[in-house]
């Protein structure tokens, strides 16, 4: 029985890190990632850039994260890189993997906009500067 429970826990993807206030970053950074990229299929990819930067620091702003740096790329070629925003989030959890105590987590991430067949938003982390 318990090798049937562990064998369905990592096929379902439970990708928990253990630590819950890693865990809310990851799922603020997709959710942000998701709210761009519906927001950008409504423009034509010139506009991406400049649309990028302005719906990623919203986003990033309305869920207390702090924007470290940005820029837009003029370019329409197809999945070519047309803004980037550096973003650092901080948060705290309670509880998580094992109930464990107050967890606490900074994190910084590059959120960067293409125009493609796939995502438009995508990020991964960045060293946090100093």
């Amino acid at each position: 029985m318990t090798t049937a429970v562990l064998l369905l826990i990592g096929l379902t993807g439970c990708a928990s890190s253990g630590n819950a206030a890693d865990d809310a970053i990851d799922r603020t950074a997709a959710a942000i990632a998701r709210e761009v990229s519906v927001a950008l299929a409504n423009l034509s990819p010139g506009d991406y850039g400049e649309g990028g930067v302005s719906y990623l620091t919203s986003a990033v702003i309305t869920r207390r994260g702090e924007v470290l740096g940005s820029d837009r790329i003029d370019t329409i070629e197809l999945d070519a890189l047309q803004a980037w925003v550096d973003t650092r989030f901080t948060a705290t959890a309670s509880g998580g993997y094992l109930g464990k105590a107050q967890q606490s987590a900074t994190r910084c991430l590059r959120f960067e906009v293409r125009w493609s067949y796939g995502d438009y938003v995508t990020h991964h982390p960045i060293d946090c500067p100093a």
